[in-house]
């Protein structure tokens, strides 16, 4: 039986065994300088610098020949891309080669798929509390939209209805008068900050 799971602080020994195998068959074991202490130092806390996954196989036994039940691991990070916005790297995604061929690699990369979708839902559920208030968005461009939050779509581009465009981004908007748009998509790519009646959602470049 195979399944996959975040790791827990004692799975750090075979993690950083796994790292050092992987490193083996890249012919640079010499270039591993950390050890599970590390590991366990730097993937657990309140924030961890690096994410992680474990692949188990359970026998009968509860022990494989060779002693480890771990077979393989993905280990993977949140980035920022300029580009892009939030990004899942994976840095590592590893399995022994006794348990090649059988779908594991293939089902931890999907699990760390999965982590990229999760973070967007989770800005996805944050703004749709937000029904129906008015939102001030900033762009990156230097504009300012003011309306009415509808939804995000699926790419969590946000969706203001009766929404007002302002070119200089200023606390007043009394610079000019505002260009009335009705409906309004900003990219989520786009956007440096989201004020939202009295409570503030500040991001970085990427809005969501």
């Amino acid at each position: 039986m195979k399944s996959s799971r975040r790791p827990k602080p004692e799975d750090c020994k075979d993690i950083a065994r796994m790292i050092m195998e992987l490193a083996v068959y890249e012919k640079m074991p010499d270039q591993v300088k950390i050890s599970h202490k590390e590991l366990e130092r730097d993937g657990f806390g309140p924030n961890p610098f690096y994410q992680c996954l474990v692949a188990e196989k359970y026998f009968e036994s509860n022990c494989h020949p060779t002693g480890h039940t771990k077979v393989g691991y993905a280990l993977f990070f949140y980035t920022y891309s300029t580009w892009k916005g939030r990004t899942v790297y994976m840095e590592d995604l590893y399995v022994m080669p006794e348990y090649r061929g059988k779908g594991i690699g293939k089902a931890l990369m999907a699990t760390v798929a999965k982590e990229e979708a999760s973070a967007y839902s989770l800005a996805r559920c944050k703004l749709e509390n937000l029904l129906n208030k008015s939102m001030r968005i900033r762009m990156t461009d230097g504009r300012t939209l003011v309306g009415l939050f509808l939804c995000t779509d699926r790419d969590c581009n946000v969706i203001l209805g009766s929404a007002q465009e302002f070119l200089k981004s200023t606390d007043s908007f009394s610079q000019g008068e505002p260009r009335v748009l009705g409906l309004a998509m900003i990219p989520g790519h786009h956007v440096v900050s989201i004020e939202v009646e009295s409570e503030s959602l500040q991001t970085t470049t990427h809005g969501l």
